[in-house]
């Protein structure tokens, strides 16, 4: 970010990533032909909002409010935050549309990987036009009337997706196995 001629004044390093504790799990079909021999179940998915520290920045140099920029970075985290509620309240029926089978074990395992990516794939394209547009209205000068109403939008979103809030233990190193 540093090379070209516009120096960004800050950028977060966001993420939605799928729990580490989700297990998908396949399972032999009794008396299905040899090309669907083999279903799947999912236990624990869920997805989380992570922040990367070791690539997120701010330009100290920059002639504008620290204050200002930090609300923005915070809410650019918040914009993946709600699309990580968001893929866990469709969560079930995701899981209730996922209906793979195969001939082998891997090939269903494979199968319900992908059909859990293509939703995350869909919710990050819906989450980087929305993060586009959020700098577009906010990102090109001190915009504080206009970040105040996105900060308001985003609250809603957030109060409104608390109960799809996945748990943060299921992040802790621990869990993560490190």
């Amino acid at each position: 970010f540093g090379t070209g001629a516009i120096r960004p004044v800050a950028v977060t390093c966001a993420y939605v990533v799928a729990s580490p504790r989700a297990r998908i799990y396949p399972y032999r079909v009794p008396g299905a032909e040899a090309d669907v021999a083999y279903q799947v179940r999912v236990e624990g998915l869920s997805f989380h909002a992570l922040l990367s520290r070791s690539c997120s920045w701010w330009n100290p140099n920059a002639e504008i409010s620290p204050a200002y920029v930090l609300q923005h970075e915070q809410m650019h985290f918040d914009i993946f935050e709600i699309a990580a509620r968001r893929l866990n309240r469709e969560v079930p029926g995701l899981l209730e549309a996922m209906d793979v089978r195969g001939p082998s074990e891997q090939s269903v395992v494979d199968g319900a990987q992908r059909h859990v990516q293509a939703a995350l794939a869909r919710a990050l394209d819906e989450t980087a036009a929305r993060n586009q547009k959020f700098d577009l209205e906010t990102s090109y000068g001190f915009e504080p009337t206009r970040q105040d109403a996105w900060r308001m939008s985003l609250d809603r979103d957030l109060r409104a997706l608390m109960d799809h809030a996945a748990p943060l233990e299921a992040l802790t190193p621990a869990a993560l196995g490190k």
